[in-house]
């Protein structure tokens, strides 16, 4: 009862909290039988969630043991269907305590149920496959020996994308791959288990990394990040694609990433001059407090500032209704997280945790003091709907009226003759990439 009630609480946050979630394959996870969902691992505690939220079936977790040190929340958490599996260097006696947890996972499977591991064991905020470790072979693999392979285990690797996990309104992508049939295995297994359990890691690895976007240093993950932000847009409109296809963001960026690989490899120096000139431009956009989507928007005519104001000043009290309900419970959850952890892999999933908690603290205070004063229930309903309306209104207003204020600021900048210059550097970016993109095009073709 625990498990469904938050599941239903933490889906609604996950959809709130994303701008656009897509799902590829999910029909992949079979409704039945003893499988494992096999995930990487960007966004520690987040990652569980949108890797299990999605499937239509109870899923057992595997979480490192060290967090059942608290008795709450070790309760918590075996409430919530969690194994423990504990790391070599995190315990003296990981070895047998794992023995404990291997078991666990056996007896799971052998009752035809669901488990999800993320096999890099350690969260990093960056967008590669760490390496992979052979447990969840190894539990694949034993429960079916231990089984004569009849128990028809399936592996289903899952790959989760996200344009920035930290961020309100950033997008998200899960993609479930084919099932991986265990049984298929059984006289590689019975000939070398060592080497058969190496060989099933290596293929979930395998699968893994061709559904994500993978940079392999932190250097060209910035720039890829920086070269998206610049020139996905006008891929957009050469390949004429609507900006809800969230998949082909990702596409686009694993091409990114490609490209800049290509080009590390064989020429480092031409790599080195473009990331040289996006800093130079991305450090004249902050100098301006300007955007890349400011500058090469058209200016605005004298009827868009009218009707732009008109909008504004029309639509503030609804902006302030908002704001004055919501900013307190969405600001919250930010300083609570950041005065708790400086590990930035932990925001998003604490983000979304604070944030559950006091938007709905906040929600019933709010249900209360109306109540006292309006007891209807139908009243109390519209309320409540509207202040989170009033909500979402605001966040759109505020950006609305950012973008209103830069557009200004632009205008300021072409009267003083100082946009030439970015625009101008822009277009050179803009001409190398363009260059750089036939290249490599006609490298793969």
């Amino acid at each position: 009862m625990l498990y469904q009630f938050l599941r239903l609480i933490v889906l609604i946050a996950i959809r709130i909290f994303f701008k656009s979630i897509h799902l590829k394959n999910v029909e992949n996870v079979p409704r039945k039988g003893a499988v494992i969902l096999v995930a990487n691992h960007p966004s520690t505690f987040l990652d569980p969630l949108v890797g299990a939220l999605f499937v239509p079936r109870k899923i057992h977790f595997l979480a490192n043991g060290g967090i059942f040190k608290i008795p709450l929340v070790a309760w918590l958490l075996k409430k919530l269907y969690t194994i423990p599996i504990y790391r070599q260097q995190d315990s003296t006696v990981a070895s047998s305590k794992n023995e404990d947890s291997f078991r666990a996972c056996y007896e799971l499977l052998e009752q035809k149920g669901a488990i999800i591991i993320f096999p890099e064991g350690t969260s990093e905020d960056e967008r590669k496959l760490r390496k992979i470790k052979t447990g969840t072979a190894r539990i694949a693999l034993g429960a079916e020996a231990k089984n004569n392979f009849e128990l028809d285990v399936k592996i289903v690797c899952i790959g989760i994308n996200y344009t920035n996990p930290r961020k309100f309104q950033s997008r998200l992508m899960v993609s479930f791959d084919e099932a991986i049939s265990i049984k298929s295995f059984k006289d590689r297994y019975l000939q070398d288990d060592i080497k058969t359990v190496q060989d099933l890691t290596n293929e979930i690895k395998e699968r893994l990394e061709a559904m994500i976007v993978i940079t392999e240093n932190k250097k060209i993950d910035e720039l890829v990040e920086k070269i998206e932000r610049l020139y996905t847009n006008i891929l957009r409109e050469e390949l004429h694609l609507q900006s809800h296809e969230t998949e082909q963001l990702f596409v686009v960026a694993q091409h990114f990433a490609d490209a800049v690989h290509y080009f590390e490899a064989r020429q480092p120096e031409r790599v080195n001059q473009l990331q040289a000139n996006i800093n130079q431009y991305f450090s004249l956009l902050t100098k301006y407090q300007l955007s890349d989507s400011l500058i090469v928007q058209p200016p605005l005519t004298f009827k868009d500032k009218i009707s732009n104001l008109f909008f504004l000043v029309l639509c503030s009290p609804i902006y302030l209704y908002g704001l004055i309900h919501n900013f307190l419970p969405y600001e919250l959850p930010a300083l609570i997280t950041h005065a708790i952890t400086k590990d930035i892999t932990y925001h998003a999933p604490m983000n979304i945790t604070f944030g559950i908690i006091t938007f709905i603290g906040a929600y019933i205070a709010y249900a209360f003091g109306f109540y006292h004063y309006f007891p209807q229930v139908g009243y109390l309903l519209t309320y409540l709907i509207s202040i989170g309306l009033a909500g979402f209104f605001a966040y759109r207003y505020w950006y609305f009226l950012l973008d209103f204020v830069g557009k200004w600021r632009t205008a300021r900048l072409v009267k003083k003759d100082k946009l030439n210059e970015i625009l101008e550097l822009r277009k050179l970016i803009i001409r190398d990439l363009e260059s750089a993109k036939q290249e490599y095009l006609e490298s793969i073709s």
